[in-house]
C-alpha cells in the first residue's frame, strides 16, 4: 500500500532539507512485478531455442557426418 503525504507536508520536509522522492511505491511494486515475468519469458524463450539448435545439430550434424 502507498503512502501518500499531504502537499503541506511535503512541501514542509522539502522546505527543512528532506527530500522524498514522490513516485507511488505500488506502481513501482507492479513494475517490478512486470520485469520479472519478462525475465522469466526470455529465459524460456532462451532455453527452448537452445533445446531447438542442439536438436537440429543432433539431425543435421549426423547427415554431414555421413555424407561424409
Amino acid at each position: 500500500m502507498a503512502i501518500e503525504l499531504a502537499g503541506q507536508v511535503v512541501s514542509f520536509l522539502q522546505f527543512i532539507g528532506v527530500n522524498r522522492p514522490d513516485i507511488n511505491e505500488d506502481k513501482v511494486r507492479e513494475l517490478g512485478s512486470h520485469v520479472r515475468d519478462f525475465a522469466q519469458q526470455v529465459d524460456d524463450t532462451h532455453k527452448d531455442s537452445t533445446a531447438t539448435v542442439k536438436q537440429l545439430r543432433d539431425v543435421f550434424g549426423a547427415r554431414v557426418a555421413w555424407a561424409g
